[in-house]
């Protein structure tokens, strides 16, 4: 839980988060698109209620990857210049978490 919150921490102030730091709202479509919505500030809610105690470490994983997988799947082939900058971002927020989710060497 300690690496989990860690991460999700360093997560959130990287400027590329801002789009993913709440639930999508008012994005016509959005809701069409995307049947399972998460974001980083559920992310947070649920880890601190101790949500992730069953799935554990690779729930949470499984979550903050979701969150690019969402943006993905809504912004792919938009033609939306804005749709465009928000993929970018998370894929710049799913190499971070990567990076920094990675086992170190010791």
């Amino acid at each position: 839980r300690d690496q989990c919150a860690a991460v999700l921490r360093w997560l959130r102030q990287l400027d590329v988060s801002e789009p993913f730091a709440r639930r999508v709202d008012n994005v016509p479509g959005y809701d069409a698109v995307v049947a399972d919505p998460i974001d980083l500030g559920l992310i947070a809610r649920k880890l601190a209620s101790g949500g992730y105690a069953a799935a554990g470490a690779a729930g949470f994983a499984a979550d903050c990857r979701k969150v690019h997988a969402n943006a993905a799947m809504f912004c792919d082939g938009s033609p939306a210049p804005d749709d465009a900058i928000v993929y970018r971002m998370a894929q710049v927020l799913r190499a971070s978490f990567e990076h920094e989710w990675a086992p170190r060497p010791r």
